[in-house]
């Protein structure tokens, strides 16, 4: 199993994200009265739509798509919606995991600077795991700064594990079947859209150098105050791609 970075030229015109819980619910057959239960291992859905493309461009896609091998690789993909790149909060800086976290965790406690914030929305990575802050949060005195997410921990993460705020990046696989491309004389014709789900298959999680494919000549990803978009904190492995 591979994971590749999604191509840093390949940005959606739609993105919609789904919070996918995995639960039961049981009912009463004679008063109706519902129970509940959450049973762990929710995930994040993506669904990402594109623009047309020329038809050098959409034959590039196509080998990126078919070098998924469907469900079989795994792809790093980074919020792309507006204002995605960095929290609403002013968390900033080089945060870490301020104590040891079980698998499972729903709140994390960062190690950042006192009276750093988080809102609701923003979104992390702790290692590999994209998840999403549901409330907003304030780092105290110490500037420890506790964070309820969703998906919880899908491992269990070690003190100094690091957090990403600068374009956070999750893993995702192709959730049914990969998009084709119709083309006609000289263009592609028509938008298209891919949908991929979390991958949280522990091969998947352990993965900390994607491979960054991008196209011959591209200048440096965007990177600010240590954070790096291609990995969530190290360094990327690069493949160029006909884009």
């Amino acid at each position: 199993m591979t994971t590749y970075l999604w191509p840093w030229r390949l940005w959606a015109r739609g993105w919609a994200l789904t919070w996918d819980a995995n639960d039961a619910v049981y009912e009463s057959p004679y008063s109706r009265v519902q129970q509940v239960v959450e049973l762990g291992g929710e995930r994040l859905r993506l669904s990402m739509s594109f623009a047309p493309l020329d038809a050098l461009a959409a034959r590039g896609v196509e080998g990126f798509l078919a070098g998924l091998r469907g469900r079989a690789h795994t792809v790093a993909v980074w919020d792309m919606r507006r204002g995605g790149g960095e929290p609403r909060g002013s968390l900033r800086g080089a945060p870490t995991l301020q104590m040891p976290h079980a698998s499972g965790a729903r709140v994390i406690t960062l190690y950042s600077t006192a009276g750093a914030t988080l809102h609701a929305g923003d979104m992390l990575a702790v290692g590999p795991h994209l998840c999403v802050v549901t409330r907003d949060s304030v780092a105290d005195a110490n500037g420890w700064l506790p964070a309820p997410i969703f998906p919880r921990l899908p491992f269990a993460a070690p003190a100094g594990t690091p957090v990403t705020w600068h374009y956070p990046c999750g893993r995702f696989r192709v959730a049914e079947s990969v998009p084709s491309l119709q083309h006609e004389p000289g263009r592609h014709a028509g938008a298209w859209s891919i949908d991929l789900v979390q991958d949280l298959r522990p091969e998947a999680l352990a993965v900390e150098r994607p491979s960054l494919l991008r196209r011959a000549g591209d200048a440096a990803l965007p990177t600010t105050a240590g954070q790096q978009l291609t990995l969530n904190g190290g360094a990327a492995n690069t493949e160029v791609l006909g884009l």
